[in-house]
C-alpha cells in the first residue's frame, strides 16, 4: 500500500511542474487572445478587456520566466 501512495505522490508532483511550466505561457497566451478579441469586436470603449489582456501578459510573462529560474531550465 505504501508503494501505491507513493507512486501517486510521485505523479502528483509531476503533474504539478508541468502545470506549473505551463501555467505562464497560457496567461500569455490568454491575454493576448483577449487583446485580439477585444479588437475584434469593438470592445475598445471600455477599458476592462484592454488592462485585464495586460495584467494577464504581463503576469504570463514574470510566471514563465519564474518558473524557467526555479527549473534550471536553459530554454
Amino acid at each position: 500500500m505504501q508503494i501505491f501512495f507513493y507512486f501517486c505522490t510521485m505523479k502528483m508532483n509531476n503533474i504539478k511542474r508541468k502545470i506549473n511550466t505551463y501555467a505562464g505561457l497560457t496567461a500569455i497566451y490568454s491575454g493576448v487572445l483577449l487583446l485580439f478579441f477585444s479588437f475584434l469586436f469593438d470592445w475598445t470603449s471600455s477599458n476592462v478587456p484592454l488592462f485585464l489582456s495586460l495584467f494577464m501578459t504581463i503576469g504570463g510573462v514574470i510566471i514563465h520566466v519564474a518558473a524557467m529560474k526555479s527549473s534550471g531550465s536553459n530554454v
